[in-house]
């Protein structure tokens, strides 16, 4: 009698769950990630060190090599 009272607790856990995620279901993100650098490294949560330094790192350009300069 114990089996068959933990079956039928087990199948009515269930189908309760099951109600739930009909009425309220997960909400799931497809992100997608394009990979274009081979060689690309990303720092995630990594604090840095230029943080409010408003000095031009070498990879942005000045006005002056805009213009040829």
């Amino acid at each position: 009698m114990l089996q068959l009272a933990l079956k039928a607790q087990s199948n009515g856990r269930a189908t309760l769950e099951a109600l739930i995620n009909a009425k309220q279901p997960k909400q799931v993100a497809f992100v997608r990630q394009a990979n274009v650098a081979h060689t690309q490294q990303v720092n995630n949560g990594v604090a840095s060190s230029h943080v409010g330094n408003e000095a031009k790192t070498p990879n942005e350009l000045t006005v002056e090599q805009a213009h040829g300069g």
